[in-house]
């Protein structure tokens, strides 16, 4: 492109910066910046999606999850159902001497605590180990002599135990109960948490038929085990109270 020289008026090139013809100094018109292009921020893909997400509505638990969440709350059940067993259930101190009857003589120390074990072979003037064993012993020989002779039911088969009622101790009986186990075997008054009475039906079952009787016990819970024992009233205040560990057989081989 072309301009004109201010001072004479001469026709010069856009690049001459001194007139050709007077000699005057020009000034060169800048030239106007070209326009930048704005940028423009483009948005996140990450972003939108938190943002739908929110918007969207909670998902369904699937079938597996729900599975999962029934398992545990069966688990807790059964957890639950196991300890009131363990600790409340009175009928376990049946299942124990049941057992025993039936020939699992292994389980006899079971049936009383240590404390009546240590009383018997002080009385007997043996160990307490060895009193449990004679009296597995012996327990041992009535039993195969009641499975090898022919009686009215026939040859013992088993014996079976049910408990017909639960009745729970009073408050009076049991201070006696737990006085009696403090004075005689040296078992504290504040272990034995709780008794109850239970009317049992034993029932033989022999070859040939089968016979029964009814049984009036006492089970005790001392710290977290069940034992059942017998509870007499000798007067007012005072009880007598034996477990069900021993055999009169066994008191007389002893002579005490």
């Amino acid at each position: 492109m072309m301009h004109c020289c201010k001072y004479c008026g001469a026709l010069l090139e856009d690049e001459v910066q001194v007139c050709d013809f007077c000699g005057a100094v020009l000034e060169v018109p800048k030239a106007e910046p070209a326009p930048q292009a704005v940028a423009v921020a483009e948005v996140p893909t990450q972003e939108v999606t938190e943002e739908i997400t929110e918007i969207s509505p909670k998902k369904k638990l699937s079938k597996k999850s729900l599975l999962i969440i029934a398992g545990i709350v069966l688990a807790v059940i059964a957890i639950a159902v196991a300890v009131n067993m363990l600790f409340f259930n009175p009928h376990i101190a049946v299942d124990k001497y049941e057992s025993v009857l039936n020939g699992d003589f292994d389980k006899i120390g079971s049936l009383a605590p240590q404390e009546y074990w240590d009383y018997m072979a002080e009385r007997t003037k043996t160990t307490a180990d060895q009193y449990i064993e004679d009296l597995a012993k012996l327990r041992e020989e009535n039993y195969l002599k009641q499975m090898s002779q022919d009686s009215v039911i026939g040859k013992l088969l088993d014996k079976d135990i049910c408990v017909l009622d639960t009745e729970k101790v009073n408050a009076n009986e049991l201070t006696g109960i737990r006085n009696v186990l403090e004075e005689e075997y040296g078992i504290s008054a504040d272990r034995v948490h709780s008794a109850y009475r239970l009317i049992l039906k034993v029932t033989q079952k022999g070859s040939k038929d089968t016979s029964s009787y009814s049984s009036t016990v006492t089970a005790i819970r001392i710290d977290t085990e069940w034992y059942l024992i017998r509870s007499v009233r000798r007067d007012e205040s005072t009880w007598r109270v034996t477990f069900l560990a021993t055999a009169h057989e066994l008191e007389l081989v002893y002579n005490y």
